[in-house]
């Protein structure tokens, strides 16, 4: 709102037969200087410092104070050097440092300016509960116009910030189910970030040293595995073509399936093939792991490759692929081509799946696990079926609430812990707990105070709007 402007040019008043009449003009001249100092400056200095809220002053704000009916004790709007216990020596009476420069007058409390835990001291502080006020008083009540006004107001109507916490909305009972949708679980730990499932899983994959060995080629027991715990293969590679290690299968056909293993080059590996060579052609990548990169893939198959951390040299291979229907059998087959030699092998995992989930250990049969985690899409908690291990990871990505989230971590394991709770996405649209009552959610990033906060949850003074009365609580999160 602006005001109309002042116009104090005497000059304009002039008559043609004045023009040169030098004493009157000088007369004019001077009287509209004084219009120009004591008028024009005047009303230019009251749409600033009163007529406008964006910008009043102290003295504007009383002003206005009368005028919404807003007591004014519950803004410090008096000097603290001026009110007594303040100033050099005269401290408030209930701080009994021995400093004489006073501490910060909203931490310390006391009677006077600054004393109660609604006083603002912050003018914008003021000038934001003055705003608020008057939309209280004019707003039809609705959401969506006091989610207007709120954006104005702290944003001037700019897009909210979520990513940095700069937000203030209100939630009603309309948003009460809006949960988790689409959510995708991680784990992340020594194989990786690998997703969890929220079905049960099998590994129909046996153990590597029960895989069968084809033209000399041997097994044995190896160095310590990667997850620190188990024991990894050491398997030995006959020369020739037909030195490999193989398994049979029953894969889903017409159905993604995923194939892994975690290995270490020994004095072979510098292309390493793993794959279904039943396939025609044969679904196989080949992996260098020694410079820690695919090679080659074929047969339709896509290869996964990633560093163990941690663990120098061990390395996630894994290969999907879809296998057509009427295959006469299928054949998991791992081999390197620069044979005779040794590679260090763990973890063998195969799943109808699309993506790697994380590994069921196995010994010469298939396993069945349960799913890896049961959810409450409303709270966001989170069962995990086994503890994850110290150290490891959890993250999640997905939809709360409208509100995309990526990658947010929720959780480190201890070993023993199995419950969690999802981290919300910034300015995700909660639920609220209670029928008929509104939320005011308010971003850590607006830099709001305490007492600004408990102000607004103050219903007396019908600084906040709500609708028709409604009870409302404002949160400040972090």
């Amino acid at each position: 709102m602006a005001m109309t402007p002042y116009n104090g040019d005497l000059s304009q008043a002039l008559k043609w037969m004045q023009n040169n009449a030098p004493a009157i003009q000088t007369l004019v001249r001077k009287k509209a200087d004084w219009y120009s100092q004591y008028h024009d400056q005047f009303w230019s200095d009251w749409q600033t410092n009163v007529f406008d809220l964006r910008t009043a002053n102290p003295f504007g704000l009383m002003v206005w104070c009368i005028i919404l009916g807003v007591p004014s004790s519950l803004f410090g709007l008096y000097p603290d050097t001026v009110g007594w216990a303040y100033g050099q020596f005269r401290q408030n009476f209930v701080y009994s440092g021995t400093d004489p420069n006073l501490p910060n007058p909203n931490l310390i409390g006391g009677n006077f300016a600054g004393g109660g835990n609604t006083t603002l001291l912050n003018l914008n502080e003021v000038r934001y509960a003055l705003r608020l006020r008057y939309a209280a008083l004019v707003s039809n009540g609705s959401i969506q116009e006091i989610n207007r006004m709120l954006n104005y107001i702290f944003n001037n109507g700019e897009p909210w910030d979520f990513q940095n916490k700069k937000y203030f909305y209100v939630a009603d009972l309309t948003i009460q189910a809006a949960g988790i949708s689409n959510e995708k679980i991680y784990l992340n730990n020594w194989q990786g970030n690998h997703f969890m499932s929220p079905a049960a899983r099998t590994n129909r994959s046996l153990s590597v040293a029960n895989y069968s060995a084809y033209l000399g080629t041997t097994t044995a027991p190896g160095p310590l595995a990667p997850d620190g715990v188990s024991t990894a293969t050491t398997v030995t590679y006959a020369a020739g073509a037909g030195g490999n290690l193989y398994q049979l299968l029953n894969n889903t056909p017409g159905a993604p399936t995923t194939y892994y293993q975690v290995c270490k080059a020994g004095t072979s590996g510098h292309q390493f093939v793993i794959g279904n060579d039943k396939m025609v052609p044969a679904a196989l990548v080949t992996f260098d792991l020694f410079a820690g990169q695919i090679v080659a893939q074929s047969g339709g198959a896509v290869g996964t490759m990633y560093p163990i951390a941690g663990q120098p040299g061990w390395y996630f291979c894994g290969v999907t692929f879809t296998e057509p229907t009427g295959l006469a059998g299928d054949s998991m087959v791992t081999y390197p081509i620069d044979r005779p030699g040794t590679v260090q092998q763990f973890a063998s995992q195969a799943e109808t799946s699309a993506v790697p989930t994380s590994y069921i250990p196995t010994t010469n049969a298939a396993v069945t696990v349960p799913a890896d985690y049961t959810i409450d899409h409303t709270a966001g908690t989170v069962v995990m079926n086994n503890a994850p291990a110290l150290a490891a990871v959890l993250s999640w990505s997905g939809n709360w609430g409208g509100t995309t989230a990526t990658n947010q971590q929720f959780g480190t394991g201890n070993g023993s812990n199995k419950n969690f709770t999802l981290t919300r996405p910034p300015g995700s649209v909660r639920p609220i707990a209670n029928a008929m009552q509104m939320e005011y959610r308010i971003g850590a990033g607006l830099a709001l105070s305490d007492q600004f906060v408990a102000l607004l949850n103050s219903q007396q003074y019908g600084i906040t709007p709500s609708c028709g009365g409604v009870k409302y609580t404002v949160i400040k999160e972090t």
